[in-house]
């Protein structure tokens, strides 16, 4: 079905499949022959509970969307995804994302809406191109001062959290809207 439908094509939508797993249809096919020019991989309303470490073989994927699984890890993997630019994965059950993400520097929007963050994942202050970052909903006490130091970022949301106050470097970020 959607499988053969996407070979040699740039999205791949396998969303409210009931998946738990990376499909057996592309295993070993990752990143090589039908799908090496995937730039698009959508996995939205399964129920997968962790990242599968073959999706990050997809060199050229530019926008990975993972939300409403149940997400509890983000396989460290991630971090060779150097071609993406938006990473979504709101309302799963993540508490933290691996330090490998900050090698994500074309990393333009991170989308951690509904998720058990207690703080920022501190890799994701070292991705310096961030210019939207939501983690509306989830367990935030605090929010890190180096939040301040990404000078592209544009779009902070944080509502709906635990949060007594804000640092002062957020004021210093003139990009904020």
């Amino acid at each position: 079905g959607r499988l053969r439908e996407a070979q040699g094509g740039r999205r791949l939508d396998l969303s409210s499949l009931g998946l738990d797993g990376w499909p057996a249809e592309l295993t070993g096919h990752a990143g090589e022959g039908r799908y090496a020019s995937l730039e698009r991989l959508c996995l939205l309303d399964n129920v997968l509970e962790e990242l599968p470490s073959e999706l990050c073989g997809l060199s050229t994927l530019t926008d990975l969307s993972v939300g409403y699984n149940r997400l509890a890890s983000v396989h460290p993997r991630v971090g060779a995804l150097v071609q993406l630019s938006s990473l979504s994965l709101p309302f799963n059950c993540l508490t933290d994302l691996p330090d490998t993400v900050s090698l994500l520097q074309g990393l333009k929007a991170a989308v951690l809406d509904g998720n058990q963050f207690g703080e920022i994942p501190g890799a994701l202050c070292r991705v310096t191109g961030l210019e939207e970052l939501r983690l509306n909903q989830n367990r935030l006490r605090g929010l890190p001062p180096d939040l301040g130091h990404l000078a592209r970022l544009r779009d902070l949301q944080v509502a709906y959290n635990e949060l007594p106050s804000l640092p002062r470097s957020l004021g210093l970020n003139t990009a904020l809207t």
